[in-house]
């Protein structure tokens, strides 16, 4: 049997797994709690004040505004955008564009839930698949090992 140069792609790469995942992460998460609001009472009696305490409001990402947009629609749109990304194989000069398109996208979604951070599940989802997504791109653009 002769050799042959035909190298067989693996699947996925490491990069690309860490994407998926940190992709993943960052849709679910904007789904989840981001912040909570109390309700406004007109009132300053003792049953106002119960009523506060108990009856708080989990606000979910995409209910969350950053200015005019909302931040869990932003958040997965740089996540589904990023994601996008996987879907050709660069050559070597477009490689560099491809990598700061994709950490872009990554630091986009670390700085919306930074600017919400708090105890919140879905902010903590958030800054998880950013960081996933950010170390995605910079694993995706090195050789790998043979």
């Amino acid at each position: 049997m002769g050799t042959s140069s035909f190298q067989r792609r693996r699947l996925f790469s490491a990069g690309d797994w860490l994407t998926l995942v940190g992709m993943g992460v960052v849709v679910v998460s904007a789904a989840l709690t981001w912040s909570v609001e109390l309700p406004e009472v007109t009132e300053q009696s003792e049953v106002a004040a119960i009523y506060v305490s108990r009856m708080k409001h989990e606000v979910a990402g995409f209910d969350v505004h950053l200015g005019r947009l909302r931040a869990g629609w932003v958040v997965v749109v740089c996540a589904v955008a990023a994601g996008a990304l996987l879907l050709w194989e660069p050559s070597p000069r477009e490689a560099g564009l491809i990598r700061a398109a994709h950490a872009g996208l990554a630091v986009a979604i670390l700085a919306v839930a930074g600017l919400h951070a708090g105890p919140y599940p879905g902010v903590v989802l958030a800054l998880l698949g950013g960081v996933l997504m950010l170390a995605g791109a910079f694993a995706r653009s090195r050789p790998p090992n043979p």
